[in-house]
């Protein structure tokens, strides 16, 4: 074999085996990636919504109406997740309040701010508005159910308020060198909590219930913890059950819990989660095959560079020819 062959079979082997190192370390990255994405998706960990509305702060004296303008409703969430969810300024919704009759359209939630929300880490603070008219033969309605409830001895009294959240959402990551983007990630919510009405302190004095400010006309104040499900049939009942003592005492309160099913759908979650983990684990098959092939081409290239030619057998000695004798 002249050197020339061995220099083309040195290199073929020298390129297998950085092939070979190169799929190996992709296909490691592939199996890491599945690792990461488990589990796949993790609930959203965002505090209750809390309300305190003062009704003399927008009570309107000359209809009776509880006018509420669009007021911030602030709550802190992490993400655990390894993809971004944003929520766009396109976030809206109803605001409803139970009559025996059914669900009544009292208001409207919208995204606060223009810009959109980020929630990729601990502790991104989110806000919605939420912008209330109550009539005031419902206002009193209210004010009677309360009563009643008081002097059949709950503790505290309690109505419910729902509102829905059709949230302008996506997520945002990568899988490997892969950007990923998912449109649409929450559906349309129904969510609600109970509220107590805070009775009437001119002076403010119940700083527990007040927070020292003075109530002429009492507050609207959140009892419970917010519930969201997929449907309204679900979430009228679920809200109806819940403790009306187990609610946040202010704003961003982690110690009350977290909203309950802010998040996709079940089967949302499983479509994606078996599309992501068919993709990673075509990948791994197809890393490991690959560099299993080229560590083979390896072998057989060091096996051909360092194979020794065939010596050719020493060719025999020509014998002499016999001159031929020429008798005459």
């Amino acid at each position: 074999m002249g050197s020339g062959a061995k220099i083309a079979f040195g290199g073929c082997a020298c390129l297998s085996v950085l092939l070979f190192i190169v799929l190996v370390i992709f296909g490691i990255w592939a199996v890491a990636e599945q690792g990461r994405f488990d589990p796949f998706y993790t609930p959203l960990k965002c505090t209750n919504f809390f309300l305190f509305i003062p009704v003399h702060l927008f009570l309107d004296m000359s209809t009776g109406n509880l006018v509420l303008p669009p007021v911030p409703v602030n709550a802190e969430c992490d993400n655990p997740n390894q993809l971004a969810v944003t929520m766009g300024a396109g976030t809206k919704g109803d605001v409803l309040a139970l009559t025996p009759l059914g669900t009544v359209d009292v208001g409207d939630v919208s995204k606060a701010g223009a810009t959109k929300f980020d929630i990729d880490s601990e502790k991104t603070k989110i806000a919605i508005l939420m912008a209330m008219t109550m009539p005031g033969p419902m206002l009193q309605g209210i004010g009677a159910e309360i009563t009643r409830q008081a002097l059949a001895g709950a503790n505290p009294p309690a109505v419910p308020l729902f509102f829905t959240l059709d949230a302008e959402s996506k997520g945002e990551g990568a899988v490997m060198f892969l950007p990923a983007e998912e449109k649409a990630m929450l559906p349309k919510k129904f969510c609600g909590q109970l509220l107590t009405m805070v009775p009437p302190d001119p002076t403010g004095a119940t700083s527990n219930a007040t927070f020292g400010m003075p109530l002429p006309a009492g507050a609207l104040k959140t009892v419970s913890v917010t519930l969201c499900r997929n449907s309204e049939e679900e979430i009228i009942p679920a809200v109806l059950a819940l403790d009306p003592t187990a609610g946040p005492n202010m704003e961003y309160d982690h110690s009350a819990g977290y909203i309950d099913n802010l998040d996709p759908t079940p089967d949302y979650v499983k479509e994606k989660e078996d599309t992501i983990n068919s993709s990673l684990s075509t990948f791994i098959a197809i890393f490991f095959i690959l560099a299993g092939l080229f560590l083979i081409v390896a072998i057989v290239c060091v096996i051909l560079m360092l194979r020794k030619p065939k010596q050719k057998a020493p060719a025999e000695p020509e014998k002499p020819q016999a001159q031929e004798q020429v008798n005459i």
